[in-house]
């Protein structure tokens, strides 16, 4: 990531290399390149994929946004369009927004033990209109 970084510094003069992403990638090194220098566990409102979303640390989201919409580590194909999903150890909520992308009629229910985390968890939905 760090090459990635100075790739971005050196040829973001020419903005082609970007333009040449996937959306999705693209929209990773942006929110790399944006957040990066936050400092580590500050609580954050980071905005991406047209949402709003309070994280409490932004390079571990950022690295939970590679995870789980770059490389889809949560995918998986369902027999019906609305299937029930726990999520056990739901942290922030990124894999919910994810579950809805692919499945927008679902339900889910999300879990997350840690209080701190938990609590944003709540957070997070309400600031979402699919969720």
């Amino acid at each position: 990531m760090f090459k990635l970084l100075k790739k971005m510094k050196k040829e973001r003069k020419k903005k082609k290399w970007l333009q040449n992403l996937e959306p999705i990638e693209r929209q990773r090194v942006i929110l790399f390149e944006k957040y990066f220098d936050f400092p580590r566990y500050t609580e954050e409102i980071i905005e991406f994929l047209n949402y709003k979303f309070k994280v409490p640390d932004c390079l571990s989201f950022i690295h939970q946004f590679k995870d789980i919409f770059v490389e889809e580590i949560y995918n998986f194909t369902s027999e019906n369009n609305f299937p029930v999903i726990i999520d056990c150890g739901a942290n922030i909520g990124t894999s919910c927004i994810y579950y809805k992308k692919i499945y927008p009629d679902s339900k889910i229910y999300a879990f997350e033990a840690d209080s701190k985390i938990f609590d944003i968890l709540k957070e997070n939905p309400n600031r979402l209109s699919s969720l």
